[in-house]
């Protein structure tokens, strides 16, 4: 569960990215061999980016339902607390833009 939950975190924080990188034009800035090397991590942070509710939702599934039989979770709190935190905003975002 710690490493799902660190994972989670990662994925979240691509969330927040491929929201900064929809309004920030990245070709314009970039010059020759550098244009491909930035479309290539463009491309890994928009899959981490559209990948991150579906696993944010898991995790927040299996923590309620860990929750629920009284069994301690093994992710450290505050992770688990910015994860359920990021779960309604992305659900927002997604659903209302």
């Amino acid at each position: 569960m710690k490493f799902f939950s660190k994972l989670v975190f990662i994925c979240n924080l691509c969330f927040v990215s491929g929201i900064l990188f929809r309004y920030v034009d990245v070709s314009a800035s970039a010059g020759g061999g550098e244009v491909a090397r930035v479309q290539a991590f463009l491309g890994v942070i928009l899959v981490l980016y559209f990948l991150s509710v579906f696993l944010n939702l898991l995790f927040v599934i299996i923590t309620l339902f860990h929750f629920f039989i009284k069994k301690k979770s093994l992710a450290p709190q505050w992770l688990t607390a910015v994860n359920i935190v990021f779960l309604p905003l992305q659900l927002v975002y997604f659903f209302l833009s």
